[in-house]
């Protein structure tokens, strides 16, 4: 889902049948989807993968690093961005490469008109080898972030919590929709231990939230889950103006 006021991104990520994202959620906007992915007991995360160059413009190592930085993030069902069609009815632009809907604005040329289309199994077997254990394994997540109320209504991208990833931390970015889910439940001091396990629930620079979220977060620590209030003072309740 993209950004529209009043819609709960990852709440409507835990509706779906395949939640994707692409490179305008790279980073945090997929660990968003992934809250969802991971409480809601889906199978899949998509990702419109490598779209963020032109065509021709990067190499398979480039790629490679695009694809792992994905899987970080909870991706494990990667779809190349793009394949050009090689014919057309009337002929149109049937030449090499092939037609583009998109010209050369973004990467990349994926078919087997490409003069490496004979090694391309190198970098499909290694996104598939990781997409087979990403796919029938377990994510254990460390930390559930949960920002202000009035950020759930639009994308995020970037790794807005570098230093975590750089001392071994990994995390998803909750939301207060999520937080309704039969699975967002605390259990031996973690939230979801059949799942992803969070040991932790920060609240990040949160000043608006509603008095259902308050009252969970309330109960969850009743239960034993570790609070952590990062640059928040909650004051206001949405939806009051």
């Amino acid at each position: 889902p993209y950004s529209l006021p009043g819609l709960d991104i990852a709440g409507a990520s835990a509706t779906l049948d395949i939640p994707e994202g692409d490179n305008g959620t790279k980073g945090d906007g997929l660990r968003n989807l992934s809250a969802a992915v991971n409480l809601a007991d889906k199978t899949y995360l998509s990702m419109e993968a490598v779209t963020g160059f032109g065509n021709l413009q990067i190499n398979w190592a480039d790629v490679a690093t695009e694809v792992t930085q994905n899987f970080s993030g909870g991706v494990n069902h990667l779809i190349l961005h793009g394949t050009p069609y090689s014919k057309s009815y009337n002929g149109y632009n049937a030449s090499w490469p092939g037609w583009m809907a998109f010209g050369n604005n973004f990467c990349g040329s994926y078919s087997y008109r490409q003069p490496y289309w004979e090694d391309m199994d190198t970098l499909a077997n290694y996104m598939a080898r990781n997409q087979a254990i990403l796919q029938t394994g377990e994510a254990k997540v460390d930390l559930a972030i949960l920002n202000d109320k009035l950020t759930t209504f639009s994308n995020v991208h970037g790794n807005n919590f570098q230093e975590l990833l750089d001392n071994g931390y990994s995390y998803n970015i909750m939301s207060e929709a999520l937080l309704d889910l039969d699975n967002a439940t605390v259990k031996d001091g973690v939230i979801y231990p059949e799942g992803p396990g969070y040991k932790a629930l920060v609240l990040n620079e949160v000043s608006t939230i509603s008095t259902d979220a308050m009252q969970t977060i309330l109960e969850y620590a009743q239960a034993g889950l570790p609070i952590i209030l990062y640059n928040s003072q909650p004051t206001q309740v949405y939806g009051t103006g």
